[in-house]
C-alpha cells in the first residue's frame, strides 16, 4: 500500500498563510487539547472548502469562472480559492484631496479573482464621510475608488478597504491619514 497516497500535494507556488491548515505539530505550551481543537478546526475548514467546491460545481456561472482557468479542474481550482483569502498589498492615497472624484487606488492580489473592494471613509469622530465600492482597473489587481461626497476635513480619518473573493472570504486594511 502506497503511504503517500493521502498527502495533500501543495504547489510550489501557492501561497499558504501564516494560519495555514497544514500546520501540524503544537508548540510546548499548547496542551493537547488545544492541539485537538486546532484541528477539528482545521478538519471543518477543509470540508467547508470540500462543500464550496461541489456546491460551485452546481452553480453554473461559478463553475464556468473556475474551468476558465483551464490548467486544473473546476472543484479544485473552488477548493484551493475557498481555502485562501485575498490580500490587500496597497492603499494609495496620494490622489486623495477629499473632493468629489478624488481617488483612492487599491491593490489587491487573490489566488483566483478578488469580486469585490469596498472602501470606507470615516471621520475622526467615526461619522461616516464616504463609502462605497471600488472599481477594477485594467488589470485584475487594480482597483479604485472615486470620491462620491466631499470630505472637507482629513486630518485624523480612517480608510477601511475590504476585498472579497467569489467564496466570500473578506480582508480588510486599515490607513489613517
Amino acid at each position: 500500500m502506497n503511504q503517500g497516497a493521502n498527502i495533500v500535494k501543495i504547489k510550489e507556488n501557492e501561497r499558504l498563510s501564516e494560519d495555514s491548515i497544514f500546520k501540524s505539530r503544537p508548540s510546548e505550551n499548547q496542551s493537547v487539547n488545544s492541539f485537538d481543537k486546532i484541528l477539528k478546526e482545521r478538519k471543518s475548514r477543509l470540508q467547508q472548502a470540500v462543500i464550496y467546491g461541489k456546491s460551485a460545481l452546481q452553480d453554473f456561472s461559478k463553475r464556468n469562472q473556475y474551468l476558465a482557468v483551464g490548467k486544473e479542474n473546476a472543484f479544485d481550482v473552488a477548493f484551493a480559492d475557498f481555502l485562501n483569502a485575498p490580500s490587500i498589498d496597497a492603499i494609495d492615497l496620494s490622489e486623495y484631496s477629499g473632493r468629489i472624484g478624488s481617488q483612492i487606488f487599491i491593490t489587491v492580489v487573490d489566488d483566483f479573482a478578488v469580486a469585490s473592494v469596498y472602501v470606507k471613509i470615516e471621520n475622526s469622530d467615526g461619522s461616516i464621510a464616504d463609502e462605497g465600492y471600488a472599481e477594477p482597473g485594467l488589470f485584475r489587481t487594480e482597483w479604485t475608488f472615486s470620491a462620491s461626497q466631499d470630505n472637507p476635513v482629513l486630518k485624523g480619518d480612517k480608510i477601511t478597504v475590504t476585498a472579497s473573493d467569489l467564496p466570500g472570504n473578506d480582508s480588510e486594511l486599515q490607513r489613517f491619514l
